[in-house]
């Protein structure tokens, strides 16, 4: 692999963690919105309603900010992840952090995000314990594995 290559991808690498940290930090500050506004709308209501509808009100507002705070707790787990790589890290094979560009496209052992396109570029992070995670991990440049087809490991950082 050449140096310039290694380089290449150890800068979409950190692009990469930089969008991801920068988005998961944007998620829980919108979900820690809701979960205020939610508990601001519960406690109004508390004071001005009485029956049976307030207490279906209330049973829902507490099913909504569980919902909340689950979605939270995952989220934080995530960033948890994502703040624990280090963009400069080198390894001699893929592993949790590692940018990995196969025959299929571009994938980031990190956590289940999802896409992040970067320009024309689409870098999907991938859990290590998904099936794609799983196979790619301690691989090398030049390895193939299997998943819906051959996927060639093109280059890693």
């Amino acid at each position: 692999m050449g140096t310039s290559n290694r380089e290449n991808l150890s800068k979409l690498k950190k692009e990469v963690l930089d969008t991801a940290i920068s988005l998961l930090n944007e998620r829980l500050k919108e979900l820690d919105k809701q979960n205020t506004d939610l508990k601001s709308a519960l406690k109004d209501n508390t004071k001005s309603t009485v029956g049976d509808k307030h207490e279906t009100a209330r049973a829902m507002a507490h099913i909504e900010q569980e919902k909340l705070s689950e979605q939270i707790h995952q989220n934080s787990k995530m960033l948890s992840i994502f703040n624990q790589i280090d963009p400069n890290n080198k390894t001699d094979s893929v592993q949790l952090g590692s940018i990995v560009k196969t025959s299929k496209g571009y994938f980031f052992l990190s956590t289940r995000l999802g896409k992040i396109q970067l320009g024309d570029i689409h870098v999907f992070c991938i859990s290590m314990v998904s099936p794609l995670g799983q196979q790619l991990n301690g691989k090398k440049t030049g390895d193939v594995i299997f998943l819906n087809g051959k996927v060639v490991i093109e280059r890693f950082s």
